[in-house]
């Protein structure tokens, strides 16, 4: 959070290349800053091209009926 200024959606949404160094430094477990970059990029994606994750989530349960459908979507997609 502090790395994102306690502000992650905006963070996500309205960061540029140079906001995304801050996050190099990220380490929990077997995350890191690598992975951390590549997940606010996908997250800014999905908010900017698909209307959200909920909205995305919902489109992905709708093709199939159920939450194994709607993960499957979010995680090939992501």
């Amino acid at each position: 959070m502090a790395l994102m200024e306690n502000e992650p959606q905006d963070f996500v949404l309205n960061h540029s290349v140079n906001d995304l160094k801050i996050l190099e430094k990220f380490v929990h477990r077997t995350f890191n800053g690598s992975d951390c970059i590549y997940f606010v990029r996908s997250l800014k994606n999905i908010y900017q091209n698909h209307g959200g994750l909920q909205t995305f989530v919902e489109n992905g349960f709708r093709k199939e009926n159920e939450v194994k459908s709607a993960l499957s979507e979010f995680t090939r997609f992501f």
